[in-house]
């Protein structure tokens, strides 16, 4: 492939990663209440995966990859699921269900056209960028303009005299905690490049974990820090492996300890607010209660219909509120976790056929397996891959940054 192509490829991937990051400033605090402007800059957020496929510059077209052609076939069975409340709630459906593993599919399949190793610098800029947003904002007051959306009406036991529960920065709800999923694969495709100096490595490490901190979400630290470890078993020599365990170590140890006499400094008061919400998920039970009911909802299935579900998009909240629900996902009641809306909108079918995904991207990834295994674990049960487009976006990204630093390494000429 040429190098003009190479660049435009570049442009697009940077393209994405900006508008999936800034694109939610516009609708958080410029076009406030004009649902029309922000319904379509978030349709464009939908799409996105469609129209960086239509621009890129590859090799062969996406259905030349066996697994998609399948895949885009199958889920036009489940979008034309006759139970589904409309045409439309198929058509998001399958925008939903696709984007993400056309991407990462064409990924795999063509490394050499998505050159995302050459944007780790613009990364590095953005995730220092929103460090500081982050930290504004959880200084500030709850009702201030920044904090739009942010933790005002999401507490669940975050101790609120101690700061702002941040879960939207430049993107919107709950968009931060998906950034700083993106941030740990970040750190850990930065570990094994080995290039960059440790004084970037490192205080872009001890200033995301203070952020995760902020953010509150025990899932998201759970994901942030399973990236860095591993990053970090991998990371250079045995001197930078000590270094960095030795700053992590030495801010979990400050973070456990803070004054009698409250005089928190910023870390002191992120950690003790986080701190707060996971006791807070002890006491109540919340937190091991939607661990194994995530586990439940797949092996004590109880809807009406296992086999095919009720039609793509029957969950999605945007084709929901704008279309309504069917009778049929009525009288299931409540649901939440992705894999149960899987069941709900595909059946085991589709539960089925998104395992085989799953399993065809561990076998392709040049991660090793022990790796991938549990990053992959965890994406498939406690993240919202499908219906949180931002989540879908971060995930891609991250997830090819990783996995190209490998794959350099491994074609690098022996030193």
């Amino acid at each position: 492939m040429n190098p003009e192509d190479i660049k435009r490829n570049q442009n697009l991937l940077l393209l994405y990663f900006l508008y999936t990051t800034f694109h939610g400033a516009l609708r958080k605090w410029v076009f406030v209440g004009s649902s029309g402007i922000n319904n379509v800059l978030f349709f464009v957020q939908l799409i996105m995966p469609f129209l960086m496929m239509y621009f890129f510059k590859k090799d062969k077209s996406i259905f030349a990859y066996q697994p998609l052609l399948i895949y885009a076939f199958a889920l036009t069975g489940f979008a034309l699921n006759p139970m589904n409340a409309t045409i439309y709630h198929g058509i998001f459906g399958f925008i939903l269900h696709f984007g993400f593993w056309m991407l990462i599919i064409t990924y795999v399949n063509e490394r050499a056209s998505f050159p995302i190793e050459k944007l780790t610098n613009a990364f590095i800029i953005v995730c220092f960028f929103q460090i500081c947003l982050t930290t504004v904002q959880f200084t500030l007051p709850a009702t201030h303009f920044l904090n739009r959306y942010d933790s005002a009406d999401n507490v669940d036991g975050f101790e609120n005299d101690m700061g702002v529960r941040v879960t939207a920065t430049f993107s919107y709800i709950a968009g931060y905690g998906c950034y700083l999923y993106f941030v740990g694969l970040l750190l850990w495709a930065l570990m094994i490049e080995n290039k960059k100096p440790i004084l970037v490595v490192l205080p872009l490490l001890v200033f995301s974990i203070i952020s995760a901190f902020m953010n509150g979400s025990r899932g998201v630290m759970v994901s942030f820090f399973l990236s860095v470890i591993i990053g970090l078993v991998s990371y250079g020599g045995f001197g930078n492996k000590i270094k960095i365990g030795a700053v992590v170590g030495l801010i979990l140890i400050i973070g456990s300890i803070y004054d009698l006499d409250k005089n928190f400094t910023v870390a002191e008061r992120a950690f003790t607010a986080f701190y707060g919400r996971v006791k807070y998920g002890q006491t109540s039970g919340e937190a091991g209660g939607r661990t194994t009911k995530t586990f439940a909802a797949v092996t004590d299935f109880e809807g009406k219909y296992p086999l095919f579900g009720l039609g793509l998009g029957a969950t999605y909240q945007g084709a929901v509120s704008k279309w309504g629900k069917s009778q049929q996902l009525i009288e299931n009641g409540y649901y939440e976790e992705e894999p149960e809306r899987i069941l709900l909108e595909g059946g085991y079918a589709l539960f089925i056929i998104r395992c085989l995904l799953f399993l065809y991207l561990a076998s392709q990834l040049k991660i090793p397996l022990v790796y991938s295994v549990p990053v992959l674990f965890y994406l498939f049960f406690f993240t919202q891959m499908v219906f949180n487009s931002y989540q879908a976006a971060f995930t891609f990204l991250g997830l090819a940054l990783v996995d190209k630093m490998y794959f350099l390494k491994d074609e690098a000429p022996p030193q």
